[in-house]
């Protein structure tokens, strides 16, 4: 599939909505079901959808190598009460969707893609978003499809169309154009490069840098003009996802020469889109606040993603069958997320490689 696929599948099985919708229309299929797994390690937004929707969350750990799901702890904690599986493919990398959905399969759980971060991306050739039989892309400010924010819920199994279909026209319609969005969208896209990003961090009103634990309690349909907004995205998705692949490879070449980090792995059948690049530090690394504070020094905006792991918000409610995550609680503490600036020319990234470079080896010293 191509961008062009993507427009066409928008168009046809696409429904613009807020979160929890697409787990309240498997609910209705499957009453008898009531618990969503979901990674330990992912944004916040995706754990309140599922409890908003009323049902019951538990939190499966990771894989240190990839940040995803591992999927034989999956494989051992899925049963009848599963309603639906709902994998992460974090920083724009795809997990191993394919083993994912032969565990889900063979246990009559949905899959839900929570392709947020990773507009484009592929396995095997085919588009992430397109093996379960639901997913989700977002149109945050920071994402390869930018909208400012909202999203997009693919439906790909053709028994949840209508249940979809009714559970949105449940939701009022959107607003009209506001001026503060775009100046906000505006203000991201023109401050995107190397050199601006920490002019950025000074306007208080973009909130860059802040997790983002926020919710909308009442989501109604995306406006027409932000649809739009992420249409005239989409034509440039290919463009802007190969950008982000040269810089971002050029990186972890630069990367692997250094002991004291790990980089998220890729399997090989992936085709990452690099929302940023993924890394934890090792055993014999520097404290990570030092190496953030000197990062955004010089202007470049590394910084931990994810500062809990899912089970440890204070909004949530632990299923009997939680057991720790020791895995995502030491990604929490050790990941290291770096950049990947749509704004950045390829002239630029050699230094900007230094620098990344340069900050690692001199606090390891």
């Amino acid at each position: 599939m191509t961008v062009g696929d993507y427009v066409a599948y928008l168009v046809c099985q696409s429904f613009r909505v807020g979160s929890g919708r697409d787990t309240r229309a498997l609910k209705r299929l499957r009453p008898q079901a009531s618990t969503v797994i979901l990674p330990a390690y992912t944004c916040p937004t995706v754990g309140r959808a599922v409890l908003e929707a009323g049902l019951t969350g538990l939190c499966l750990d990771i894989s240190l190598d990839d940040f995803n799901i591992d999927v034989e702890k999956l494989e051992a904690a899925l049963d009848d009460n599963v309603l639906a599986v709902i994998v992460a493919h974090m920083f724009g990398t795809p997990a191993n969707i394919a083993r994912f959905q032969q565990a889900c399969r063979a246990h009559g759980a949905a899959l839900i893609e929570d392709a947020a971060q990773a507009c484009g991306a592929r396995f095997d050739d085919q588009l992430v978003g397109t093996f379960g039989e639901l997913a989700f892309l977002s149109l945050g400010r920071s994402k390869n499809l930018r909208g400012y924010k909202g999203g997009v819920l693919l439906v790909n199994a053709p028994a949840l169309v209508e249940p979809v279909r009714e559970e949105v026209a449940r939701l009022p319609p959107g607003g009209w154009l506001p001026p503060t969005p775009i100046l906000n969208q505006l203000a991201i896209c023109a401050l995107s490069a190397p050199r601006l990003w920490q002019y950025a961090k000074k306007v208080s009103w973009l909130h860059v840098g802040a997790e983002d634990q926020s919710f909308d309690g009442h989501p109604s349909r995306l406006p027409a003009w932000q649809a739009g907004l992420g249409l005239i995205a989409l034509k440039r998705l290919d463009l802007c996802n190969a950008h982000r692949q040269h810089l971002a490879r050029a990186l972890e070449q630069r990367l692997a020469e250094l002991p004291a980090v790990q980089v998220q792995s890729k399997v090989p059948q992936a085709r990452s889109v690099y929302t940023r690049l993924a890394l934890r530090l090792l055993g014999d690394s520097p404290p990570r606040g030092m190496l953030v504070s000197h990062f955004q020094a010089i202007g470049i905006d590394a910084r931990p993603f994810y500062t809990r792991a899912m089970y440890q918000y204070d909004w949530w409610e632990p299923s009997e069958a939680q057991a720790t995550c020791k895995n995502a609680e030491h990604l929490v503490a050790t990941n290291l997320a770096l950049p990947v600036y749509w704004g950045m020319s390829y002239r630029q990234l050699p230094d900007f490689a230094d620098a990344v470079c340069t900050v690692l080896e001199a606090a390891a010293c």
